[in-house]
């Protein structure tokens, strides 16, 4: 005997490729708070009217069609469920995506006023920061310290080198001594 699926039950098998309505801003949404994969949506910003990937140390400027060609692969295989909770294929097409990309635009705009070099929080606002991304870690310029990368620091630089604080440079160090002489305090 065939068993017979309920809405529940086919809603569950197709839960990973869900989508929580047709309305292009609650799929955006979705999009980004939801998608599995560590490069998902939320790994994506707008600026300036262009779009970044988070790249691990700092955000890179990502081409348009990246980002849509992630909304045909993701959206390509999605289900919506109709008035009676029963998943159907959302079944994309380019206004429907266009809609969809629009609505995730606004959701992760950085305002103009931003710069780069901006701490953003969950809601999007911005403070200015002061520091530079290294290969290590990002140094604090404030207080020196190394912190860990995150995404939450929107910076679209990072030096390809660790800082260390024990590191020395011998011609730096000759060229003050040549100019400043034995002024110690000069050096700080």
């Amino acid at each position: 005997e065939e068993e017979t699926l309920t809405p529940d039950a086919l809603l569950a098998q197709a839960d990973a490729r869900r989508v929580p309505s047709a309305n292009p801003y609650e799929i955006a949404q979705h999009l980004i708070e939801t998608d599995p994969d560590a490069i998902g949506f939320r790994m994506f910003k707008i600026w300036r009217g262009d779009w970044y990937r988070y790249a691990g140390t700092h955000w890179k400027r990502a081409p348009e069609e990246v980002v849509m060609d992630m909304l045909w692969t993701r959206l390509g295989r999605a289900y919506v469920p109709d008035a009676d909770n029963i998943p159907k294929p959302y079944a994309p097409t380019r206004g429907k995506l266009g809609d969809v990309h629009a609505a995730m635009s606004s959701l992760l705009r950085i305002w103009h006023e931003h710069d780069s070099r901006t701490m953003i929080n969950a809601e999007g606002e911005g403070t200015p920061w002061y520091g530079i991304s290294m290969s290590n870690g990002i140094l604090n310029l404030d207080t020196y310290e190394l912190q860990p990368h995150t995404p939450d620091l929107f910076v679209l630089d990072s030096r390809p080198f660790a800082y260390d604080p024990a590191a020395r440079c011998p011609h730096w160090e000759s060229f003050l001594v040549s100019i400043l002489g034995d002024d110690v305090e000069a050096y700080e």
